[in-house]
Parts: C-alpha cells; structure tokens; sequence
C-alpha cells in the first residue's frame, strides 16, 4: 500500500497542479466581448481624430516658408511661398544706395541713397520676383514680413514670390 501511496500521491499533485493552474485566469486577460469593446471605442476615437485634424486643417492657414536657392558670386536667391502679403523691409546701418527691378518687366519699384538709420517697406504681394541691387550691401538690413534676409553681402537679392522655380539662366543672363 506505501509503493501504491508512493506513486499515486506525485501522479495526484501534478494532476491537482494542472488542474489549477489550467483554470486560473489572470486579472488582466481580457475576454473576447472586452477585447471587441476595446477595438470600437479605438476605432471611434480615430474616427474623430481624423474629423477633427481635417476640421482644423480647413481653418488653420499655413505659415509663409522662406527658402535660401543660392548664393553665387554677387547674388542671393530666395524663394517665399505660401504668404498672405509679402511686405519687404530695408533699413540701412551705414550709407546705402538701393534699388528694386520687378525681374519680370525690369521696371523700378523704387530706389533710394539714404544715410543710416533710414527704414522703408514695400508691399510686394503681387509681384512674381523682384530684385534689390544693393551699394554698400553690407549695410543692407532686408527682411520679408519681419523674417530676416542674409544677403551675405551680396550686391543682387532676388526674391521669388510663390511655388515657381527661377531659371537659372535668365538669372545668369541679367547679371
């Protein structure tokens, strides 16, 4: 009877332990009605996520973007797009002799010799590209609605007003 015991007790632990071990559910199992509930509230919220995201996209205008293309021998060229108004600022911080060519027509916009300390603005919205030929172009401050201009010195800043890329060879050409 003790050999019986001995072998029937070991057989009747593991049984009991799988047994146990078989039935037990851990707290953090989720059941299948759960799980399903889980995926349609996720699905939900990616739903208004998505309303939400094309519902501000629709309101929230897009910010001006202003992109160095160049810099060769006395010229530097920039591209602004995506803008409202196009509002371009010189200050000089020495002497300066300025002037500004719509590229297109190669008519003046304006021109200017002023001391330092002198300031002006232009509205240039509806302008393809202008140019500004700078004397003294390191005493040239340009800025386009407030943001600034490295001219780098530079005697010719062009300025390319919406999504069009300049030719490089009408720029070439002109200076």
């Amino acid at each position: 009877m003790w050999k019986l015991f001995k072998l029937v007790y070991p057989v009747a632990v593991i049984i009991l332990f799988i047994g146990f071990i078989a039935g037990f559910k851990h707290e953090d199992t989720l059941t299948q009605e759960e799980s399903r509930e889980i995926d349609r509230l996720l699905k939900a919220k990616a739903v208004a996520e998505e309303t939400d995201a094309a519902d501000s996209g629709e309101d929230q205008a897009t910010e001006p973007v202003l992109t160095a293309l160049s810099t060769e021998k006395n010229t530097v060229r920039f591209s602004y797009s995506q803008f409202e108004k196009a509002v371009v600022t010189l200050q000089s911080d020495d002497e300066l002799w300025f002037e500004i060519i719509d590229a297109a027509t190669e008519e003046q916009i304006d021109e200017g010799l002023w001391s330092e300390g002198e300031q002006k603005e232009w509205d240039l919205t509806d302008y393809e590209e202008v140019y500004f030929q700078l004397g003294n172009p390191a005493a040239a401050d340009l800025k386009i609605n407030e943001e600034p201009l490295s001219n780098d010195e530079a005697g010719y800043v062009y300025i390319q007003f919406g999504d069009e890329e300049v030719d490089d060879g009408e720029l070439a050409a002109s200076h």
